[in-house]
């Protein structure tokens, strides 16, 4: 079984940054309230937002069946007491990164899902207002060939009507490919884009952001023995700006899991890695102008592992980062952890300064949303 729940503390960051050396985290707190909300299956979030009035937040999720996976949207209020929930689709594919899901405003969302098998179109819902209806479902015929199996592993808004998508293709002929592309609401693709990939394992994450001059950040990780990150630039037209391989220290992850773009079209990295020979998770943070060599980056290890999975901004030159954290078993070798408690962080953009705070309770916790409640954060 797995939980969903909001989540409430008090208090940003206030102690002074962690000295250089890897440490324990600036501060360790426990929640001022936890709310959890239990349902039967193995449930995944893709994408949350607060509602208009700020009294609740909204969560678009699926759950693992036994013969494919259900797609929810529920609210929940600050209080975490559950407003309702409805059932969206269902599908027998039974895979994450299968669908994807985001919200475009207060009373729009869109689930996106892949073909599936030869022949299938992937297909794109629309829908409105709470509880739900379905206002459009839209054939993407046009991002796959007859004998093509496509899924959608990443989708965000470059505006209400235009989409970026990050993806697969897959046939008996060609194998895999990698695809970014950006089309309207009603499926009409403007450009599609063939990625060059760094390696030849499964694909297992997808990481995009849709920027302010038209242009985009692609990453993705592969599922073994990566060496570094790939980072892709595309321009407005699709066509590759540039592209970079971070290299780091690694033996079998390395993801970047977040972008933040800066005024002057650089990029700040979010994303985690394993060091060499430590079976130890490290947080990577790094910058980059908008063309050029990187500018900073952070390698962090708070307890025995460190995760950073997104970022935003906070305001002035303050960026707030949040993941997690867990220090390692003495039973058990390699990565197995006491328990996966949320980090949350914030860093300069010149990454000299960063803060952090430790938020503990019983079982695992993976923060994938946050947002600031006056002085408070929910996850």
């Amino acid at each position: 079984m797995r939980i969903a729940a909001v989540l409430l503390v008090s208090g940003l960051i206030l102690s002074a940054a962690a000295d250089d050396e890897d440490s324990a985290p600036d501060n360790v707190l426990e929640w001022e309230q936890l709310s959890v909300i239990e349902y039967p299956g193995e449930d995944f979030l893709l994408d949350c937002m607060v509602t208009e009035d700020g009294t609740g937040v909204r969560c678009i999720g699926l759950t693992r069946i036994e013969d494919g996976t259900k797609l929810w949207i529920m609210e929940v209020d600050t209080t975490g007491s559950l407003v309702g929930k409805f059932e969206l689709l269902q599908n027998r594919f039974g895979l994450i990164g299968w669908s994807n899901a985001i919200f475009l405003g207060q009373d729009i969302f869109l689930i996106a899902e892949g073909s599936g098998e030869r022949g299938v179109p992937a297909t794109l819902h629309v829908f409105e207002d709470f509880p739900p209806l379905e206002r459009a479902m839209v054939d993407l015929s046009e991002l796959s060939g007859d004998n093509e199996i496509l899924t959608i592993g990443a989708m965000e808004a470059f505006s209400s009507e235009k989409l970026l998508l990050l993806g697969t293709r897959w046939s008996p002929e060609q194998g895999t490919s990698l695809f970014a592309a950006r089309m309207d609401l009603q499926g009409r693709v403007t450009w599609q884009a063939e990625l060059l990939r760094h390696g030849n394992m499964s694909i297992d994450g997808f990481t995009i952001e849709p920027l302010s001059d038209g242009s985009s950040a692609i990453s993705y990780s592969e599922d073994c023995f990566p060496s570094g990150m790939p980072l892709h630039r595309l321009m407005p037209s699709g066509l590759m700006d540039w592209d970079k391989f971070i290299e780091v220290d690694c033996e079998f992850v390395a993801d970047i899991t977040g972008f933040v773009e800066l005024e002057d079209g650089g990029l700040i990295l979010s994303g985690r890695f394993d060091q060499m020979g430590e079976m130890s998770y490290k947080g990577f943070l790094a910058r980059y102008p908008r063309t050029g060599p990187e500018i900073w980056r952070r390698e962090d290890c708070f307890n025995d592992h460190t995760s950073w999975l997104d970022l935003r901004p906070l305001g002035g030159d303050e960026y707030l980062l949040w993941g997690w954290t867990s220090a390692k078993t003495e039973e058990t070798p390699g990565f197995a952890m006491e328990s996966m408690n949320a980090l949350i962080a914030t860093v300069s953009r010149s990454g000299s300064r960063m803060r952090t705070m430790e938020l503990t309770a019983q079982g695992d916790q993976i923060p994938l949303f946050v947002h600031l409640i006056e002085s408070k954060i929910a996850l």
